[in-house]
């Protein structure tokens, strides 16, 4: 593209002087000059056109001269590089000029070399100043396209914060409820109705999170942990969330692990129980008779496997197989089963409902852990889901104590406990209290709607544990976890709260939670955790 210069000169023979001069560059496209006979002329022109940065002007024309027009050009605040053009001996005016922003002056009668080496000096300053200005529109655009996209990834994150706390908080009362109605003993026909609740309210629960889980994977937030856990562990927890399902529609379900497994392996233990839990959920889903069998095995990668992170050195690859007898899959649902949003069919979609989006998430999940996924499946034969994920190896032992069981005696030694609930939504605060009335008889709970009630009735009484919400007025959980802590208190405290986020987690770590339990909660998972931190 050729510079465009302006040329201001009321002297007849410039225009015909500066073209034969520069006519090869003319013709090769190199300059475009455009000819002016005075200075509001030359002004109106580069009113018009933004895009001339180069001027030649003479100093003594008419109407408006070249000064005048120096002066003007500064009014439009625009980089416009001028090189003024005044007969020998006029240094008044050159000092003039030069004080009024000319970059370069020529003297007359133009001497070609002299008007090359200025017009290129002229060129190159217009260029790099051009270029500069480029550059900081460009990065002041991709600054603030940067803050644009922060902005609204922070708005995201919120938003789905607070509708995750919002749709949690009312399905706590729906599922905490429907668990104490069913506990107290209906008639069959009641009885009914409450499971179809509470499968519905989990459901929405299981939607929410999938919801969360995909906007975090899209916007590439996902988290992982690197801490020491046992996988088979993991598995029979996963296996025992899910063993009730199993159990109400009569399948057997076994959880198997090879000898040569390890026992601790360094990684992330929830996302490995998430997986667990959307595949094996899966596979009771779609079984209506027979079994559901989850085998661990070490892969020795003897077939050469192409895993993604490739490196062998202290690690251990573990290959989690999960086997049902259920409807099974021809090979184009086998394609298509991996896709969000995506089930086997739409009548699959209408009969089990669900988001598809649970295989998505499992499969990024694995990915991003360096492993990979597959699926074998025949109509009528059921369907068998293998993945392997790379573990380091780690030397640090976890305890071999069991996991807490809810027997007599830990039941015996919680009712002697008295705890403090910190709760501000009346149906919450209902639903915690009479589940656990019904599931420890005789435990003591007092109540605190919100966080600064929370503080000063624990500095007043003596409690065993406290059950903090998140959110409350006046004062929130994690302000008051805060100020407890700062009395150097070392009671327990387990947030029950509807926000999940690990963002939100982490804050409630940060403040001094001991352990948080979701909204909807288990009631067997909530009794657990407070033993764990009591009678443990």
């Amino acid at each position: 593209m050729a510079d465009k210069i302006l040329v201001a000169d009321d002297e007849p023979d410039m225009e015909f002087l500066v073209t034969q001069m520069f006519r090869k560059q003319i013709r090769e496209g190199l300059y475009e000059f455009v000819f002016v006979t005075d200075g509001k002329q030359a002004l109106d022109y580069l009113e018009k056109n933004p895009d001339t940065g180069m001027l030649l002007t003479d100093i003594n024309m008419p109407v408006m001269d070249g000064l005048t027009l120096l002066s003007k050009i500064k009014d439009l605040n625009r980089q416009i590089k001028t090189v003024v053009i005044t007969a020998y001996g006029d240094f008044s005016n050159i000092r003039s000029a030069m004080n009024g922003g000319a970059f370069d002056f020529l003297i007359k009668p133009i001497d070609l070399p002299d008007f090359e080496a200025t017009l290129n000096k002229i060129k190159q300053e217009y260029n790099f100043i051009k270029n500069s200005l480029e550059i900081k529109i460009l990065f002041e655009k991709e600054k603030t396209e940067k803050e644009k996209a922060e902005h609204r990834e922070k708005f995201e994150r919120q938003f789905l914060a607070n509708m995750s706390h919002e749709i949690r908080t009312p399905l706590n009362a729906i599922s905490g409820m429907t668990q104490l109605m069913l506990m107290r003993g209906q008639s069959e026909e009641n009885k009914t109705f409450l499971i179809n609740i509470k499968k519905s309210s989990d459901n929405l629960v299981s939607i929410v999170n999938d919801i969360l889980d995909l906007s975090k994977l899209e916007a590439g937030k996902i988290e992982f942990e690197k801490i020491p856990f046992s996988p088979i562990e993991t598995a029979h927890h996963a296996a025992f969330t899910l063993g009730i399902k199993a159990q109400e529609k009569g399948l057997k379900f076994n959880v198997s692990a090879s000898k040569d497994v390890p026992q601790t392996v360094c990684g992330d233990p929830l996302r490995l129980n998430q997986v667990l839990i959307n595949i094996i959920g899966n596979a009771i889903k779609f079984t209506d008779k027979g079994s559901i069998n989850v085998n661990i095995d070490c892969d020795l990668l003897e077939d050469n496997r192409e895993l993604k992170s490739p490196e062998l050195n202290n690690k251990v690859f573990l290959e989690f197989t999960i086997t049902d007898t259920g409807a099974g899959m021809s090979p184009d649902q086998i394609t298509k089963i991996f896709d969000e949003f995506s089930q086997a069919t739409s009548d699959t979609a209408r009969k089990y409902g669900g988001t598809g989006l649970g295989l998505s998430i499992s499969r990024n999940i694995v990915n991003l852990l360096g492993g990979e996924i597959s699926v074998v499946s025949e109509i009528g034969k059921g369907t068998e889901f293998k993945f392997i994920i790379p573990y380091e190896l780690t030397c640090i032992v976890i305890s071999d104590t069991p996991s807490m069981v809810l027997d007599d005696s830990t039941t015996a030694l919680l009712s002697k406990l008295k705890i403090l609930l910190a709760e501000d939504n009346e149906f919450s605060r209902m639903v915690a209290v009479d589940l656990i009335s019904e599931m420890v008889p005789g435990i003591s709970i007092d109540c605190a709607l919100n966080g600064e009630e929370a503080v000063s009735m624990n500095t007043k009484n003596s409690y065993d544990l406290i059950l903090m919400d998140g959110q409350m007025p006046v004062m929130s959980g994690m302000e008051a976890t805060k100020k407890i802590r700062s009395m150097n208190n070392s009671i327990p405290i387990i947030f029950m709260t509807a926000g999940i986020t690990p963002e939100e987690v982490r804050t409630y770590l940060e403040s001094g939670a001991d352990d948080y339990i979701a909204k909807p909660f288990d009631k067997d998972e909530l009794i657990i955790k407070m033993a764990k931190f009591t009678v443990g």
